[in-house]
Parts: structure tokens; C-alpha cells; sequence
């Protein structure tokens, strides 16, 4: 495939994802994947500028979820979200 037309493919892929969530009531991230998925299997290959959105869009996600969080929870079990924190960092430090 041409790499002129990838980003229309894409966007129009992105489209469908949309009116098909709103169809059905999914989540349109869980639609996204499985197009994209289908769409890999027909010859669409990702590029650098895809791989930038996609940490930029992870990075995004995380910092949405973490501004979700119930401070007044964490506070109220603070012992419990603080060894949760400690044992993860330290899980992801040895690998």
C-alpha cells in the first residue's frame, strides 16, 4: 500500500470504529483494535508517525486515568495504595 494513502485509511478506519461503538454500545477502543487487527491482516503496516501517536496517546490515557483517581480513598487506605505503589516499583526495577 502507498504511504500517501495510509493516513486516509487510517482515518477512515478510525470513522467506522466510531458510528459502529455508537451502533452496538461497545467501547470504541475495544472496535478500534479489532479493525486495526483486521486491517493489518490486509497489508496495512504501521509507520514511525503511527508508533509517536500511539505513546503519545498511552501516555495521554495514563494521565487521564490517574486524574480519576479518588484522592479520599487513597487517604482513607493509605497503608494498603502505599505497599501496592512500593511492591510495583520494585517489581519494575528488576526487569
Amino acid at each position: 500500500m502507498s504511504d500517501g494513502i495510509i493516513p486516509l485509511v487510517v482515518g477512515i478506519i478510525v470513522l467506522l470504529a466510531s458510528l459502529i461503538s455508537l451502533k452496538l454500545g461497545l467501547s470504541v477502543a475495544i472496535i478500534e483494535i479489532l479493525l486495526g487487527a483486521v486491517s493489518g491482516s490486509f497489508g496495512l503496516r504501521m509507520q514511525d508517525w503511527m508508533t509517536y501517536l500511539a505513546g503519545f496517546g498511552g501516555i495521554t490515557l495514563t494521565f487521564l486515568a490517574g486524574t480519576e483517581i479518588d484522592t479520599q480513598l487513597m487517604k482513607d487506605k493509605f497503608k494498603e495504595s502505599f505497599l501496592i505503589g512500593v511492591f510495583s516499583f520494585l517489581h519494575l526495577s528488576r526487569s
